[in-house]
């Protein structure tokens, strides 16, 4: 209804707000990377918890085993999964299915989002880490995943994107157990 209608877009407002600004923080080197132990399991279940609140599609959480700890930024990180989950819901179709999966890996951890949504063509799928060459897209707003791939590569990680057309996409972030030394700043990564 017109109310879930205002809820969600009030929410993408927020979130393009709070990705020009990491960004911004990013580029002008403004603030410290907080390194802190991060429960990844914990961190998805909240994401996925708010997140189910705002949009239609059914959102599935697969989380088993002891949690994965990492050192990370835990607000970054949250906002890095709710851009991933956020983009899915918008792209993939109101009655897309969309999974979050916590899993741990040989040197850190893995999350993936995947959905059994449209897909992308090729040509989308190399482009969605990037800022859109065209500026806005019809439902998004070309921030989001951006901001994603700077948050997980500040963390030493890296993001991967498997789509097929009506057959659905699945995003691959790992991250490392302990980021890179980076000094106590962002900006000693040189970020770009």
């Amino acid at each position: 209804g017109l109310v879930d209608t205002i809820a969600v877009k009030s929410h993408e407002v927020i979130e393009l707000a709070a990705d020009l600004l990491v960004d911004a923080r990013i580029d002008a080197e403004l603030f410290r990377f907080r390194s802190a132990p991060v429960d990844v399991h914990r961190l998805a279940h909240r994401v996925v918890r708010d997140l189910r609140r705002l949009y239609p599609n059914r959102i599935t959480l697969s989380a088993r085993g002891a949690s994965p700890r990492i050192l990370g930024d835990a607000a970054l990180l949250r906002k890095a999964l709710t851009n991933l989950v956020t983009n899915a819901a918008r792209h993939a179709g109101t009655g897309a299915l969309i999974a979050v999966t916590v899993r741990r890996a040989e040197d850190g951890v893995l999350i993936i989002v995947s959905d059994d949504g449209t897909g992308m063509t090729p040509q989308q799928t190399r482009e969605v880490f990037r800022r859109g060459l065209a500026g806005k897209s019809e439902t998004g707003n070309g921030w989001g995943m951006l901001i994603t791939r700077r948050i997980i590569e500040l963390h030493g990680g890296r993001c991967m994107v498997d789509s097929m057309i009506d057959r659905g996409t699945a995003i691959v972030c790992s991250l490392p157990r302990v980021p890179p030394e980076r000094g106590a700043d962002v900006g000693a990564t040189g970020a770009s």
